[in-house]
């Protein structure tokens, strides 16, 4: 199950992006991330929250890719078996029947152990399908980003 082969438990880690102060999950797993911080040097959202100007960093760009800057500090800095990003108003669900009953938003989000037991199993985990009626993903990103980005070859 691990890829690190010493039959561990894997280690994972989901960070949640936010640039703002806002509740985040209880859970290990998850990793407080204040994106976006070279950009606000100023705004500290305290100890909890891992910073996306440390270490190999495009931090500056958050102004261009939003949390992506957080998912590149993850991929350049963080050592884990698995890595994620969420957004911190978008959480991935979990798919645990009991979980559809809680009240609180917060006791519906997928667990660390309900992530290594889907890992066991698959390769990767994304969000379930969504239908976009109104727009592509190419126009979606042109009309929050420059376009001209989304057309470079890289």
């Amino acid at each position: 199950m691990s890829k690190n082969g010493k039959g561990q438990r894997p280690v994972i880690v989901v960070a949640v992006a936010t640039h703002k102060p806002y509740r985040m999950p209880d859970d290990a797993m998850y990793l407080p991330m204040h994106v976006g911080k070279a950009l606000h040097p100023e705004v500290d959202l305290g100890p909890a929250f891992a910073v996306d100007n440390t270490g190999d960093n495009i931090s500056e760009k958050n102004g261009y890719y939003s949390e992506l800057t957080g998912l590149y500090w993850l991929w350049k800095n963080c050592q884990a078996d698995y890595k994620g990003l969420v957004h911190y108003r978008r959480h991935l669900g979990s798919a645990a029947w009991s979980a559809r009953w809680k009240r609180d938003r917060f006791e519906r989000i997928v667990s660390g152990d309900e992530v290594r037991q889907l890992l066991a199993q698959h390769d990767i985990i994304v969000a379930k399908k969504r239908h976009y009626y109104i727009e592509t993903v190419y126009s979606h990103y042109g009309h929050t980003f420059r376009s001209e980005q989304f057309d470079q070859n890289f």
